[in-house]
């Protein structure tokens, strides 16, 4: 071997062992030096392309991969990693088939299977995930991770028994291992036993006090069963636990800031960044709790400091951005959210804070991002077979729907008032007239897919997906002054509602377009005479509305009484 390439090895060698370590930045300047000098580096492209799937750059990442492939096709390697950055683009259905080819060169990839696995998952392929996973186990049977991702499986496809059973074998083999524990938790809720639940999720945080998954479904049970006061105590235990540790107090500030205490937010995130300055989340989150106190100097301040600490986060960008608009800072603002955006063109929420500066701002390339009229799709579904009518239908769905309306509090983090809703799994293996409404609303949304235009410079039109699925779907019912607040959905490309029961309106009501859907107008903070509603749809028992999910969208109140009943739903 010659010294040059002695060298390149040696080079590529400590560029591993820095990616390794977690000094991403090190290891990819290394990696892009190798190439600067060789740029057919094969080894040196795939790793470049893993650091910035690990910095959330996903179409480098696939670019850089898919070029590694293009001069060795025969590492199976290559095809995992190119899946995993597709998988968290959600491109699924592209990495089904980098998995695949991975598994072709290597079936025995337990890695491949279990990433495999994961892609089907999301395209809600149940039993193809199923397999997967269980080679995976074949070839690795005490692999905890497996495990944990087919009882997650078992779950969302409501075999509750079978996913307990999974995480229960991966505490026997891992005890130490908070996930199984937090997971085991969350199924045990579901299962309908709260005091199990919460034991396991508290099991999980005795041995890993930062894990925030555990915590967030801790308080979300907590907040369901009435002990409103006592939401966020597992977070301040933490820090009672290890009041050293930047780590609790961000964790704390976090949720503080999630349940409107900006007061607490505010002193338990400033404690965050005394004990560690280079604490990002809580600098960013410092940068929230200070715009809604009103104090954008300080605001403005915590958000650069987030964002020198990790420039490549688009949702850093997003939450400055929000706060410039406040200001008035339009021009700013969008210039924060165009670098978020081409970090993550997929999130609904850094476009629609974009509509709201180029609205004041006057700039004519919003009609670039929004079309009221062509883009928001009002379609009656089918009668579906079995009924002589609509109205027939509609009236078995509610009531077959109402009876999973047992909790009395809106969930937490819903903008919705004034009414109930349901978990948001509604269309995961669905029965009954469920099944039936999700296959009408499928068909809905597939003739509007049909009639869209590729556009490659389009943030809507660029995503089209005609083997789309649901990625979420909820009941929602709304009583006596009951409205949602202006939201839009990051959970996916196309949203809608369908309407299931609406209230008798009278005149009045109708001229003050109550319990219509509105269009174009943010949330309460945003709008302006600029900001304002651009389209309102009344309610029509039997109709599916269709937009884009980045559309800034709610519902109006009502004031008198009536059921307004309608099942909301994403699909990507």
């Amino acid at each position: 071997m010659s010294n040059q390439a002695l060298s390149v090895a040696g080079e590529l060698h400590r560029g591993i062992q820095l990616h390794r370590a977690g000094d991403l930045d090190a290891a990819r300047a290394i990696y892009e030096r190798i190439l600067a000098a060789s740029p057919d580096h094969a080894d040196a492209l795939n790793l470049c392309g893993v650091v910035a799937h690990q910095t959330g750059d996903q179409e480098t990442a696939i670019r850089l991969i898919e070029q590694a492939i293009g001069i060795n096709g025969a590492n199976a390697g290559y095809y995992n990693n190119l899946g995993e950055a597709l998988r968290a683009f959600n491109r699924n259905d592209q990495a089904v088939d980098a998995f695949q080819a991975a598994l072709e060169l290597n079936p025995t990839d337990v890695a491949a299977n279990n990433n495999l696995g994961l892609a089907l998952h999301k395209l809600q392929r149940y039993e193809e995930a199923e397999a997967a996973f269980e080679r995976a186990l074949a070839h690795a049977p005490s692999d905890v991770e497996v495990l944990l991702n087919l009882g997650n499986l078992h779950r969302e496809f409501c075999d509750l028994d079978a996913s307990a059973k999974a995480f229960r074998r991966a505490i026997d083999i891992r005890p130490e291992l908070a996930a199984g524990h937090a997971s085991l938790g969350v199924t045990l809720y579901e299962a309908g036993e709260p005091q199990a639940a919460v034991a396991s999720l508290l099991e999980a945080l005795e041995l890993d006090p930062f894990y925030l998954e555990a915590h967030e479904n801790l308080k979300k049970i907590r907040w369901f069963q009435g002990q409103h006061d006592e939401v966020d105590e597992s977070f301040r235990a933490v820090c009672e636990r290890m009041p050293g540790s930047a780590r609790a107090f961000a964790n704390l500030g976090n949720a503080l800031l999630a349940s409107s205490d900006y007061t607490g937010a505010r002193q338990a995130l400033c404690e965050a960044t005394r004990l560690d300055p280079e604490c990002s989340d809580a600098f960013d989150a410092l940068g929230q709790v200070y715009r809604h106190l009103g104090q954008f100097p300080d605001a403005f301040s915590a958000h650069e400091r987030a964002i020198e600490r990790m420039p490549r986060n688009a949702l850093f960008r997003e939450e400055f951005a929000a706060t410039l608009i406040l200001a008035g800072e339009y021009q700013r603002a969008v210039g924060e959210l165009e670098t978020g955006h081409a970090l993550n063109p997929r999130r609904s929420s850094i476009l629609a804070y974009l509509t709201i500066a180029l609205n004041e701002l006057a700039d004519d390339s919003l009609n670039d991002l929004v079309d009221y009229e062509k883009f928001v799709r009002v379609a009656p579904i089918d009668i579906p077979e079995g009924f002589e009518s609509l109205e027939a239908f509609n009236a078995a769905l509610h009531e077959e729907l109402e009876r999973q309306h047992y909790n009395p509090y809106h969930p937490m983090d819903q903008t919705m008032r004034g009414g109930t809703q349901t978990a948001n799994n509604l269309f995961q293996n669905p029965t009954g007239l469920v099944l039936v409404l999700k296959q009408q609303i499928a068909a809905a949304v597939s003739r509007f897919v049909d009639d869209l235009e590729p556009d490659p410079a389009h943030p809507f039109l660029r995503f089209i997906n005609p083997e789309f699925v649901f990625t979420g779907a909820w009941s929602t019912i709304l009583r006596e002054r009951g409205f949602d607040g202006n939201h839009i959905h990051n959970e996916g490309w196309i949203s809608g509602t369908y309407y299931a029961k609406i209230p008798q309106f009278d005149q009045a009501q109708l001229d003050e377009h109550e319990g219509c859907i509105q269009f174009g107008e943010p949330n309460a903070r945003y709008a302006s005479q600029r900001n304002a509603t651009r389209r309102l749809i009344a309610p029509k028992v039997g109709h599916v509305v269709m937009f884009p999910s980045y559309y800034w969208h709610g519902v109006r109140v009502f004031q008198r009484n009536g059921v307004r009943h309608s099942i909301s739903y994403d699909v990507i």
